[in-house]
């Protein structure tokens, strides 16, 4: 059980094909993707807003492409703190060595919601641990 295995988010530069050969786990960034055009929108008195998972549906050029010719105007939002401690929680019934690479917490919520994974799943592993303690005395 000694390999190590890297979690990290969609805003990394480099292929699937390349993170499925490095056993890489890539957890998609959600794309707001707002039309801002203004008066369009005051005319239909809606806002347009497509959600997307970065890399399924939109790749990164074609949102680029977008928002030069569009006035397009994405948001980003990182993965949850649940759907890093679902991955955790996976990865470590096959390692004990886990390497989540993200943005800089000064940079971006990711690496926030990173670390409370990590929280949720050791207290979960103390608790445990404790529990079968317990249960031998």
């Amino acid at each position: 059980m000694p390999k190590v295995h890297i979690v990290t988010d969609s805003a990394v530069t480099i292929t699937p094909d390349v993170a499925e050969q490095l056993g890489i786990t890539i957890l998609p960034l959600t794309v707001h993707v707002d039309d801002d055009d203004s008066t369009a929108r005051l005319e239909a008195k809606s806002e347009t807003v497509e959600i997307y998972q970065d890399g399924t549906v939109v790749d990164h050029e074609e949102l680029l492409l977008r928002m030069g010719s569009n006035r397009v105007h994405p948001s980003i939002v990182g993965p949850t703190a649940d759907q890093f401690r679902r991955v955790y929680a996976r990865l470590t019934r096959q390692t004990s060595q886990i390497i989540s690479l993200h943005s800089s917490g000064s940079l971006s919520l990711i690496c926030r919601e990173a670390r409370k994974a990590v929280e949720l799943i050791l207290a979960i592993y103390k608790s445990a641990k404790e529990q079968k303690l317990v249960s031998i005395g």
